[in-house]
């Protein structure tokens, strides 16, 4: 973005642009869409598949003490 006017030093100006919540969320979802995603959304992502794993890990804990099948 390129601006061509001057502002003076503090100067009360008006936002560039202004999105509504929902018209941020469009934005958000067409974004998502095209592939862009947050840079912490990665990590998230990662943690859930260690909680995934954790939780098969202490399902087959709790079947093996409890000697009963798995369903």
């Amino acid at each position: 973005m390129e601006f061509d006017t001057t502002i003076p030093q503090g100067a009360p100006v008006e936002p560039t642009f202004r999105l509504f919540r929902e018209e941020a969320q469009a934005l958000m979802n067409q974004l998502w869409s095209c592939g862009l995603r947050p840079t912490e959304a990665k990590a998230g992502a990662g943690c859930l598949v260690a909680t995934q794993h954790h939780l098969d890990d202490m399902r087959k804990i709790v079947f093996a003490k409890l000697e009963i099948d798995q369903p």
